[in-house]
């Protein structure tokens, strides 16, 4: 189910219709939310205490917003991002695993199609002579194949990597540099073990990036110009959800281009809560792969507005729901058949494996962590008794 919901997110597109590229992958997030599992138990308390309050507070400034409809909806979107990463936390390594695949699978079909843009063929089929794929917008293209390129091309996988190389080739014919340096800097992270020798090519490639905003005058004194506005418009209990847009209505002004300020602009001090959930999504536990795609994704939300796209949202999302995971899926090949519930196992097997575990890795799928770990005492009582949690 993981695998077709992010391919539908990644593919939805239904021409003829107003946002074509944009409501319809709203939508198959709705819809595969309907089809995922939530468990609270498995998210960290932290990160569901952040949820929750800057969710709460975003609702209440729709009482001083300048349009209450105009501010639904994005709170509507960042509600779908807290459930997709409740939704991915709850979900096991491999389901997620399916996931990013379903979604590497449509990138890459955009990926081709923007591709033949580029030599151009398909010109006048989708999004005239830019590479944009799926998209209509060469810049939400890039930056959405960015963070999925990164985590295919560090699978074992020969497969994962040519589906890889492919998307991070169409991204890079965009052009597009929040997309290109966040690229560099999760394969960077993803690739290079020894962490002085990354603080030296991260520094290299920042540099570049700071230089390269002379090489696009306009387009860098714009997002400049942006920034400082959204600066200087921070209050403590903030302008309200939909403000920005309100006051800024025209063309490439309705975004601040930085989610993470825009969010400061409209939700004020206490909207520190939402943008915590990323800053604590680093410091939890993944595999490489799931922490490079999250980089990647959080330097988009700092420079860019993955919030604000459906796409974007939703691998942003499971990625950090990978991170705040509590759930750790381990495999013991020595478990199959009876044996995977026998006698102390039951429960954990029950809790942690996966529906397609005993085919895929042939042993049984427990959890390396007690279903309910933050009930300390209870376990310090057990262990004082002669048990274990």
């Amino acid at each position: 189910m993981f695998a077709l919901w992010g391919f539908a997110v990644a593919t939805a597109f239904l021409p003829g219709i107003y946002s074509a590229p944009f409501m319809p992958r709203w939508w198959m997030v709705a819809i595969g939310l309907g089809f995922a599992a939530f468990d609270l138990r498995a998210v960290d308390e932290r990160v569901l205490w952040c949820l929750g309050i800057g969710l709460l507070w975003s609702g209440l400034t729709l009482l001083w917003s300048p349009v209450l409809d105009g501010g639904m909806l994005p709170l509507a979107f960042l509600v779908l991002f807290g459930l997709i990463v409740i939704a991915s936390a709850s979900s096991s390594d491999l389901d997620r695993s399916n996931g990013f695949s379903g979604f590497a699978l449509g990138m890459f079909l955009s990926s081709g199609i923007a591709l033949a843009q580029k030599l151009g063929y398909a010109q006048n089929i989708i999004g005239g002579a830019q590479p944009v794929g799926l998209f209509f917008n060469v810049e939400v293209f890039a930056e959405t194949a960015a963070p999925i390129a990164v985590w295919c091309l560090l699978q074992r996988s020969y497969a994962h990597r040519f589906i890889g190389a492919v998307i991070a080739v169409a991204a890079c014919c965009t052009s597009e540099r929040v997309a290109l340096f966040g690229l560099g800097a999760g394969l960077i992270y993803g690739l290079v073990q020894n962490w002085k020798l990354s603080v030296a090519i991260f520094g290299t490639l920042f540099a570049i990036g700071i230089a390269s905003l002379y090489l696009k005058v306009f387009d860098s004194n714009e997002r400049i110009l942006l920034w400082g506005t959204a600066i200087r418009s921070i209050t403590f209990a903030g302008r309200g959800i939909g403000w920005w847009f309100q006051a800024h209505p025209f063309g490439r002004e309705e975004v601040v281009h930085g989610d993470a300020l825009q969010f400061m602009v409209e939700a004020g001090v206490p909207g520190l809560a939402l943008i915590a959930v990323p800053v604590l999504a680093w410091f939890g536990k993944g595999s490489r792969a799931e922490r490079a795609c999250f980089l990647v994704c959080a330097i988009e939300f700092v420079a860019s507005f993955p919030l604000h796209m459906p796409a974007t949202t939703f691998i942003f999302a499971v990625a950090a729901g990978a991170l705040v995971s509590r759930r750790a899926d381990v495999r013991i090949p020595g478990l199959q058949g009876r044996e995977a519930v026998g006698d102390g196992t039951r429960s954990a097997a029950a809790y942690a494996a996966s529906l397609f575990g005993r085919w895929r890795w042939g042993g049984a799928l427990v959890s390396d962590r007690s279903a309910y770990p933050q009930y300390t005492d209870v376990a310090r009582q057990d262990s004082g008794a002669g048990g274990a949690i």
